[in-house]
């Protein structure tokens, strides 16, 4: 069974995630004949966590059969962390639940009041999603940092490779992007010839593509996601499509697209009835707001009021706030372009609310802008001079995240200046 086990990792680490399955398989089988019930436990848990790539449906079943075989044991670290797994696998590939977050945190202080490093280590990766999915983006990256020193110190290649794609979207949705840039180019040049690596890199790809979206560029967004699908082969294809999906839809949008935009949204949910294809919920976010934008780019505004409305029930339970606030924007200039100004300065009042009472960088320069527009509708100078300050103040702090070099400020600059030049004109910001 340890044999197994070890197996198991190293071929985890490789990026062998059938081979993992295959030994963690033999391994779960051998433990069942010996009548070993905590290695079953165990078994069923590392192979939850390998199908988590694999699997949706398998990933959710075996993380369900080992909290409920861990309730028998008298090792209390090994049920925390069994739970804390439970949780977070769900957090990932299900839409938020209280019990699963709850689970995740209750696992957290229970494992890191052992002081066992071994055990700290098996919850903190994932622990740093559980922070990102509730916009707790200063915990989330304190998180990454602990996680990515102690899986060095312990030799865990897999776990690496993984808290850096955590650590890179904290980054990206922290505002950081300077530091993100510095990140992914350390990720890149730590694996970029490592045969488990490749995974990373089409996670780099679409982060990177993620990232061009947010500051306007989106011919290079394209071109990253692009890059993507075509390292995407073979098991990993499905799995590096439809998350490409989601983001390459965002890029297409802002090349105005539409159809392309289109298809690739409709991709990504039609994806979404496959019940075994992983897909991780963070993702629904970024798809459900370009879908939303692109329907109302097109006039179709019953299509952009539903994914509007998705976007707004997703981000709502965490909260995710910068999405929550991109939602309430986002009904806001659905309303602005049915002349529906009342309605419009509700949600934009929700929207307002959120980003000036948590850090969104992502969503708050967006948000400023399209209450400047209005409040410009509505004669009312005041707030339209507050909310063009505060845009240009949100959109300095991403520029002075980045290195005087890095061309995505030119691209940040000049959508900021289309903003402010639509913001005049009562036109959709599309």
């Amino acid at each position: 069974m340890s044999l197994l086990k070890q197996s198991a990792a190293v071929r985890r680490s490789m990026g062998d995630m059938a081979g993992a399955k295959t030994d963690l398989e033999k391994m779960l089988a051998v433990a069942r004949a010996l009548g070993n019930s905590r290695e079953q436990v165990v078994g069923l848990l590392e192979l939850s966590r390998v199908l988590v790539l694999l699997n949706r449906l398998e990933c959710l079943e075996f993380a369900e059969q080992a909290l409920s075989a861990s309730v028998a044991l008298e090792d209390k670290v090994l049920q925390a962390i069994v739970k804390g797994m439970w949780g977070g696998l769900n957090l990932l590939l299900r839409p938020w639940r209280k019990e699963y977050s709850a689970a995740c945190h209750e696992s957290m202080d229970a494992v890191r009041a052992t002081g066992n490093p071994l055990a700290l280590h098996s919850r903190l990766t994932q622990h740093i999603y559980v922070e990102l999915l509730a916009s707790n983006y200063q915990s989330a990256a304190t998180t990454a940092v602990e996680a990515l020193a102690l899986s060095r110190l312990l030799g865990d290649g897999y776990m690496f490779m993984a808290g850096h794609y955590y650590y890179g979207l904290t980054l990206l949705h922290s505002g950081d992007w300077g530091r993100l840039r510095e990140t992914a180019e350390q990720s890149r040049r730590a694996f970029e010839w490592h045969d488990g690596g490749l995974l990373l890199r089409l996670h780099r790809h679409i982060l990177m593509g993620w990232l061009h979206v947010a500051g306007g560029d989106f011919l290079g967004a394209k071109a990253y996601c692009e890059e993507a699908l075509s390292e995407g082969v073979g098991a990993w294809a499905d799995f590096v499509t439809v998350h490409c999906s989601a983001i390459l839809g965002n890029a297409l949008y802002g090349l105005k697209d539409y159809a392309g935009a289109i298809r690739c949204f409709d991709a990504f949910f039609q994806a979404e009835k496959n019940k075994a294809l992983p897909i991780f919920s963070n993702y629904f976010f970024p798809a459900c707001l370009g879908a939303g934008e692109t329907w109302l780019a097109l006039g179709k505004l019953d299509k952009a009021r539903h994914y509007a409305q998705r976007l707004c029930d997703l981000s709502s339970g965490p909260p995710e706030r910068t999405y929550l606030a991109l939602g309430h924007r986002l009904f806001a200039e659905i309303a602005i372009t049915e002349e529906a100004l009342d309605e419009a300065h509700s949600h934009i009042a929700e929207a307002l609310e959120i980003v000036e009472s948590a850090e969104t960088p992502l969503a708050a320069w967006k948000v400023y802008a399209t209450g400047e527009k209005l409040y410009h509708r509505l004669d009312d100078v005041r707030r339209m001079s507050h909310c063009r300050s505060k845009k240009q103040d949100e959109i300095d702090q991403l520029l002075n995240s980045l290195q005087v070099s890095d061309p995505l400020r030119e691209h940040l600059l000049n959508l900021g200046e289309s903003h402010d030049s639509l913001s005049s004109t009562g036109y959709s910001l599309a």
